[in-house]
């Protein structure tokens, strides 16, 4: 949110954009795809040197 990123993935249905709303985990619109693992939520998740986040859960054929 420092660096002004405010849309973290997009929906399935309407392509609208997702967030951090609750900040606490609860909701789960602010999932994310954090090195190679997708559906992580990015608001309870610490940072880390090195680490590889990128918008959205990963697409259905790379998840595990």
């Amino acid at each position: 949110m420092a660096c002004g990123i405010r849309t973290l993935r997009r929906s399935k249905q309407a392509g609208e954009p997702r967030g951090i709303y609750c900040g606490i985990g609860h909701c789960y619109e602010c999932r994310v795809t954090v090195d190679g693992k997708s559906s992580v939520r990015a608001c309870i998740t610490p940072v880390a040197d090195g680490m590889v986040v990128k918008p959205g859960p990963a697409p259905a054929e790379a998840r595990p």
